[in-house]
C-alpha cells in the first residue's frame, strides 16, 4: 500500500459498529460491523433460532439478539467475509426492530466485546483504503446519501458506477501516452527515435484540453443542484410578494393581507423546480416612508437582495413608476444590473384594460390568485438555475474534483506556453507530469492523507 496511507490504514485491525439507519423509533433498524473479528463480536450478541455451524456469506439468517443470556429482540442477521464485502474485511449486519432501547442494549454488547464505535463515513473510507472504491466512487457513496433530486441520485449513480473514472481514465491515457513518446525520445535520443513534431504535440496537448474543459464547463450547474437557488422576492409594500410565495409554495406559507406592509421580515420556503431545489424569500417591502420595525425589515430585504442568486422584482399594477424612483433612490438598480433579475406584473386579475399593466416586453405577467402565468415564472427561474445545459453524461460533482481538473488545465495551458516559445520538451515534460499526477488523484491514486480526511469529513456516521 502507498506509504502515504500507512497512517491512515493503521486503523485497517480494529473492528468498528455503528447504527447504519437513522436514530429513532421505526419498523427496522440496522447495526453494521466491520473488521477481523466482526463475526465474533456478532455472534455474543446474537443466536440462531436453528443451530448452524457456519453463517454463509449473503444470506440472511433468523435468531434472537441476547443480552446477559437474555432474549431482546427477534432479528435477522447477514455476513460477507473478506475480501468480497462492502469494505473489503469480514463484515456483518444486525437487523433489528427500530426499538431506541433495543439499539442501545444491542451496541452496548458489541462494544463490551471488541468494537468500537465506528467514525463518520468509516465503512466507506475502508472500502477506499482495501481499494473496493475508487476516491471518486467514495464521494459518490456520499453524494447518494445526500441526494434530494433525481438528477443528483442519477449523477451519484453513474459517478458510483464509475463513470468519472473511466472517462479521466480515457484524458489520462491520451496525457500518458503523448508525454512517454517525449520522454522516450529525451531518454533515447541518440537512437532512431523521433521527437513529435510541434504542430502534432500541440494539437495532442489542445485536444486533451478540450476534453477536460468540456467536463468541467458540463459542471458548472452541479453546485446548483446541490446547494439550491437562493431566490428573493422584492417590491413596494402590498405588490403581492406573499400571495406569490405561497402560491409557488402550494400552502400559505406567508401572511397576506390587503394592508400594506404586512411583511416585515423574511419568509423561507424551499420547492423544488426542475430537479433543483429553489430557495424563496420572501422580503419586506420597500417603502420609502416606513416605521421604525418596518424600516428594520426593509435592512434586511436590502440584505437579502444582496445575498440572492436571482432577484424577483415585482410591480403591481400603476406602481412601475414609484419602483423605479425607489431603486434608484437607493442605488439598488447597480445590483440587480449584474444579477440575474426576472421582473414581473402581479396582479393581473385586476387590470381591466391593457394600459394599466406597463408592461415592457421582457417582463412576466401573472395573477398569484388565478395562477395565470405561473408556469411562465417557473420556466425562466429554472432557466437561470441550469442555462441551456442538459447536464447529460459523467459530471464533476465535488469541489475536490473540480479543483484537480482546473489545476492539471493550468499545467496544460503552462505546457502550450512553453511549447509556443520553444521551450527544451524536458521542462514541458514537468507540466505534463504534474498534470496527469492531478488527475490520477481523481481517482484517489497518489491521495495523501489531509486529502483522505478531507473526503469523509461529511459522511454520516454507519456509511
Amino acid at each position: 500500500m502507498d506509504t502515504k496511507l500507512v497512517q491512515l490504514s493503521d486503523s485497517l485491525g480494529s473492528n468498528i459498529v455503528a447504527l447504519a439507519t437513522p436514530r429513532g423509533r421505526g419498523a427496522i433498524a440496522i447495526i453494521r460491523l466491520s473488521g477481523p473479528d466482526s463475526h465474533r463480536v456478532v455472534s455474543s450478541v446474537w443466536q440462531p433460532a436453528a443451530r448452524k455451524d457456519d453463517l454463509q456469506p449473503g444470506h440472511m439468517y433468523l435468531g434472537w439478539v441476547t443480552v446477559d443470556g437474555d432474549k431482546i429482540d427477534q432479528a435477522l442477521v447477514v455476513i460477507q467475509k473478506a475480501p468480497n464485502s462492502y469494505t473489503g474485511e469480514d463484515t456483518a449486519e444486525i437487523h433489528l426492530h427500530g426499538s431506541p432501547a433495543v439499539i442501545d442494549m444491542t451496541l452496548d454488547v458489541c462494544l463490551s466485546d471488541g468494537a468500537r464505535l465506528a467514525e463518520p463515513g468509516e465503512f466507506t473510507k475502508r472500502a477506499f483504503l482495501n481499494k473496493r472504491l475508487s476516491a471518486s466512487q467514495a464521494e459518490a457513496v456520499a453524494d447518494l446519501v445526500a441526494a434530494e433530486s433525481q438528477a443528483l441520485v442519477r449523477l451519484a449513480a453513474d459517478q458510483l458506477a464509475g463513470g468519472l473514472d473511466s472517462a479521466i481514465a480515457d484524458i489520462l491515457a491520451v496525457l500518458v501516452s503523448v508525454a512517454a513518446k517525449e520522454a522516450a525520445y529525451l531518454d533515447f535520443s541518440e537512437e532512431d527515435i523521433a521527437s513529435q513534431e510541434t504542430a502534432a504535440f500541440a494539437m495532442e496537448l489542445s485536444n486533451v484540453t478540450a476534453d477536460l474543459q468540456a467536463l468541467l464547463e458540463r459542471s458548472t450547474h452541479v453546485p446548483v443542484l446541490r446547494d439550491g437557488l437562493k431566490v428573493a422576492l422584492v417590491g413596494l409594500p402590498n405588490t403581492g410578494k406573499s400571495t406569490l410565495l405561497n402560491a409557488l409554495v402550494g400552502y400559505d406559507r406567508a401572511i397576506t393581507s390587503d394592508e400594506a406592509g404586512t411583511t416585515r421580515d423574511t419568509v423561507e420556503e424551499t420547492i423544488i423546480l426542475g430537479d433543483v431545489p429553489i430557495r424563496l424569500i420572501d422580503t419586506a417591502g420597500l417603502n420609502a416612508n416606513p416605521g421604525r420595525v418596518e424600516a428594520i425589515g426593509i435592512k434586511r430585504t436590502l440584505q437579502t437582495l444582496d445575498s440572492a442568486d436571482v432577484v424577483l422584482v415585482l410591480v403591481a399594477p400603476n406602481t412601475q413608476a414609484e419602483t423605479d424612483a425607489f431603486l434608484r433612490s437607493n442605488h439598488l438598480g447597480d445590483i440587480l444590473s449584474v444579477k440575474p433579475t426576472i421582473w414581473i406584473n402581479t396582479k393581473q386579475d385586476q387590470v381591466l384594460n391593457k394600459a394599466q399593466t406597463e408592461k415592457p416586453t421582457d417582463y412576466i405577467s401573472l395573477s398569484a390568485k388565478t395562477g395565470n402565468g405561473l408556469d411562465d415564472l417557473k420556466e425562466a427561474i429554472t432557466r437561470h438555475a441550469l442555462g441551456s445545459d442538459t447536464m447529460e453524461g459523467t459530471l464533476l460533482t465535488t469541489k475536490r474534483q473540480i479543483e484537480l481538473v482546473k489545476s492539471a488545465l493550468q499545467n496544460l495551458a503552462t505546457a502550450q506556453e512553453l511549447l509556443a516559445n520553444k521551450t527544451p520538451r524536458d521542462i514541458i515534460l514537468v507540466e505534463l507530469e504534474a498534470a496527469a499526477k492531478g488527475l490520477a488523484r481523481l481517482s484517489g491514486t497518489d491521495t495523501n492523507d489531509a486529502m483522505i480526511t478531507d473526503m469523509f469529513a461529511n459522511f454520516c456516521i454507519g456509511k
